[in-house]
């Protein structure tokens, strides 16, 4: 399942992209929503889907624009190709056609074992020393 991975107040986040039309913007009704911060638009763009395998990305007449790989989107929609980067405002959303698992079950882990009270870099350490190196 394709899904949009971006950074919330300090922490990677992944949306799969289930439904036929995800909402991105500060409105608290967006698919994604997104507050802090001021540059994206209440409702900035949206990522539909248009058939099984294929995505697009449309601007929503946003203020500040949407930009696809650096480029700014006009009023037309764009087909999205896997790593593809969508920047609104400050934040920059990526699509991926395929979720890591092991990337993620990684970051779960580190996760609890920091909510469980361990340091960061005591956690960084035992990565590089399982991982086999000094």
């Amino acid at each position: 399942m394709p899904f949009l991975k971006y950074t919330k107040e300090g922490t990677v986040v992944q949306r799969e992209l289930r439904s036929p039309d995800t909402t991105i913007g500060r409105a608290s009704e967006c698919s994604i929503s997104i507050k802090n911060d001021a540059e994206i638009s209440r409702y900035h763009c949206s990522v539909q889907r248009k058939d099984k395998d294929t995505f697009v990305v449309l601007d929503t007449s946003s203020k500040n624009g949407t930009y696809l790989n650096g480029e700014r989107l006009l009023d037309e929609e764009v087909e999205l190709k896997d790593e593809d980067r969508i920047r609104v405002g400050h934040t920059v959303l990526t699509f991926l056609k395929e979720k890591d698992s092991s990337t993620i079950k990684a970051l779960e882990d580190v996760a609890q074992e920091m909510e469980q009270g361990k340091g960061y870099q005591t956690i960084l350490r035992e990565i590089v020393k399982k991982d086999g190196r000094r």
